[in-house]
């Protein structure tokens, strides 16, 4: 029997409650989303409840001495997250555990007629989502937190010679590290990826500062509640423009599209992918656009936003640069490629 599954039969949850999971890579700074998500939903009538899975995992796994304030608290975490799901057997035991968290704290407090909303961070395995996503259906939406990798590794560095006896040790190897596990750890079978699970997300969040975090967050939260007033941002206009390019293609296995956007958030060329045909120039970008020195792209002087969409569906509408492609391998083909 799965050690995290519950034995009591639970009450089902109410009709207006949400659920909403995050995922972000190493080094990312969650607390200030979740502070900035509270915000958005309280002009909701919404108060947020979060479920934070690592809190837990020394308690299961008997770990009494562990502490976040050490310099490899970090990789412990990393560790404890890839033993609990080798010893269930399970890829999603951690998102069994936020299901069985909120159960038994919905039981334990009152809402007293508020509504509620939950969140579950952090998510690591495209396993969790989909678990979540079949428990809540269409209440259930996930978050991609998105922070440039560099500020992620200076993050962990700072963290490491935080809590170090050797503050003059640069620590760069090891947050470099820690990175390349949570992206993808190929060395187990139950290891991170959250490369992948971020890729599952309903909505990516700039996470560059302040300012953008509150601005796409909140962007989010009202296309949540439907408001019907809401136009999309410049980046999500670009991956509209890639994705209907993508459908010019006939075979859907090739239904990849790009797009380059100027700073007006007008179209400047597009194109798909597809089967070269004799005597016909290339649809990517049309003749005039062309420069010397350039394979691709589009008028001088712009400041340009590339799009590229495909069948999988995923984006990084939060970025100047959002690809979309059917496998992940596939996603470094788009851009712009000097001589």
């Amino acid at each position: 029997m799965n050690p995290l599954e519950p034995e009591l039969t639970y009450p089902a949850i109410d009709p207006d409650e949400l659920v909403f999971g995050l995922a972000y890579g190493a080094g990312a700074e969650a607390d200030s989303f979740e502070r900035t998500l509270c915000e958005a939903l309280r002009g909701y009538g919404y108060e947020l409840r979060a479920i934070r899975l690592s809190d837990y995992l020394p308690t299961l796994l008997r770990q009494d001495d562990f502490s976040r304030d050490t310099p490899d608290g970090t990789r412990r975490l990393q560790d404890m997250g890839d033993d609990l799901r080798e010893i269930t057997g399970a890829n999603d035991a951690l998102a069994q555990l936020g299901v069985y968290l909120m159960t038994t704290e919905r039981r334990r407090v009152s809402t007293d007629g508020r509504r509620v909303a939950w969140l579950v961070r952090s998510l690591k395995r495209t396993d969790e989502v989909d678990t979540l996503r079949m428990l809540y259906g269409s209440r259930f939406v996930v978050f991609g937190l998105h922070v440039p990798e560099v500020d992620r590794r200076q993050n962990l560095i700072h963290r490491r010679q935080r809590w170090a006896n050797v503050t003059s040790a640069s620590f760069e190897e090891e947050a470099t590290q820690d990175l390349r596990r949570d992206e993808q750890d190929r060395t187990r079978d139950h290891g991170q990826a959250v490369r992948d699970t971020f890729a599952r997300a309903d909505f990516f969040v700039d996470g560059r500062g302040k300012q953008a975090l509150h601005d796409s967050l909140h962007h989010a939260v009202h296309l949540i509640f439907g408001e019907p007033f809401e136009p999309p941002h410049r980046d999500e206009q670009a991956m509209y423009y890639a994705f209907t390019a993508g459908l010019r293609s006939a075979e859907m296995g090739r239904q990849v599209g790009a797009a380059i956007v100027k700073s007006t958030r007008r179209s400047a060329c597009g194109g798909h992918q597809r089967c070269p045909i004799s005597g016909r120039r290339s649809l990517l970008v049309p003749r005039r656009a062309r420069q010397p020195g350039l394979r691709s792209g589009a008028g001088p002087g712009c400041q340009h936003a590339l799009a590229a969409s495909g069948g999988s569906g995923t984006a990084c509408a939060h970025a100047r640069i959002g690809v979309a492609g059917a496998e992940p391998s596939d996603r470094g083909r788009w851009g712009i490629r000097h001589r």
